[in-house]
């Protein structure tokens, strides 16, 4: 299983985890995200992510300790996460916590709502 990181027609960033998460998978996301970061910005687009936690089936303390760090330095507008069982969706919200941006992100039941959230 590979995670994937792509824009959509939105310009929303996706993030998509899959299977068991280690800080070397978790970096290549990062560096692929940044990538689409710097071209949306260059452009003027407000930065907005949507992640799909449904296939994550674990996340190492390197991975986690990966993602706090870069949700520190990146810019963004909103990040919406949806699919995550009960124990990554409080996880997830510690994570933004610890990074200082819990008020950017919310956790969703469904795709369409994220969406939705991303869109006001």
């Amino acid at each position: 299983m590979y995670n994937r990181v792509f824009k959509d027609k939105n310009d929303f960033i996706n993030v998509i985890y899959r299977g068991i998460q280690n800080p070397e998978m978790t970096a290549v996301m990062i560096k692929q995200m940044n990538i689409l970061i710097t071209v949306l910005d260059k452009k003027k687009i407000p930065i907005n992510i949507i992640v799909n936690l449904k296939k994550l089936r674990k996340s190492t303390a390197g991975s986690r300790k990966i993602t706090v760090d870069a949700l520190k330095r990146i810019s963004f507008r909103k990040i919406a996460i949806y699919g995550a069982n009960t124990f990554y969706m409080h996880l997830a919200r510690f994570m933004f916590y610890a990074a200082g941006k819990s008020d950017k992100m919310s956790i969703f039941r469904n795709r369409s709502d994220a969406i939705d959230w991303l869109k006001e």
